[in-house]
């Protein structure tokens, strides 16, 4: 029933977890594939209910990972780029671009990917590692877990994989993985962090 329009509608109540916490709302149910539908209405109670959850535990949104030696240095250098952001605005702006673009754009995602065969990200990815924590608000944070059940990977493990392959791809000399962050992920970048 992948191409039921949802003409044939009953309004019940619906509930969803998230972060030990559960959201219930009356909508629209269709009668005949059981989607839910939101409305505008509806999404904008769930982001005020996890506005709320964020303002009693930000902990719960913290992920913390270790990062080698050489991305510290590759992210110093980026940074010189963005003197007054500091390091963790920086990985969290990283990581959202990379949420709005990667698993959107297979073309994309392919030679993220490939990035991961190449000196630079060999180099990024050697030395001891240093702790960091990163804070995300509950909407990208709820992205990064849907991505980390989706390839059973764990949260820190994620973050630190989407931090080195974006730090990799910034510095990457080879022409076509240069074209994809200058086209694609650099202005992207600079505007997630002028508005953060």
């Amino acid at each position: 029933m992948s191409d039921c329009e949802h003409g044939n509608t009953e309004v019940r109540k619906e509930s969803r977890m998230a972060f030990g916490h559960e959201f219930q709302w009356e909508t629209s149910v269709c009668k005949d594939c059981d989607a839910v539908l939101w409305d505008t209405d509806t999404k904008l109670k769930y982001n005020a209910w996890l506005a709320e959850i964020f303002k009693k535990d930000r902990d719960q949104f913290l992920i913390q990972f270790g990062l080698p030696a050489g991305a510290v240095s590759c992210l110093e250098a980026i940074s010189i780029h963005f003197p007054s952001v500091d390091e963790s605005s920086l990985m969290r702006a990283l990581v959202a671009v990379y949420l709005a673009v990667v698993p959107q754009d297979p073309k994309v995602a392919k030679a993220i990917e490939s990035i991961c065969t190449t000196q630079e990200f060999l180099r990024i990815n050697s030395g001891s590692r240093s702790p960091k924590k990163l804070r995300f608000k509950p909407r990208a944070y709820l992205a990064l877990h849907g991505l980390s059940e989706l390839f059973d990977v764990p949260l820190s493990k994620l973050s630190e994989d989407i931090v080195l392959r974006m730090l990799a791809l910034a510095v990457e000399n080879d022409p076509e993985l240069k074209k994809i962050w200058e086209e694609i992920f650099a202005s992207r970048l600079e505007a997630a962090l002028n508005a953060a």
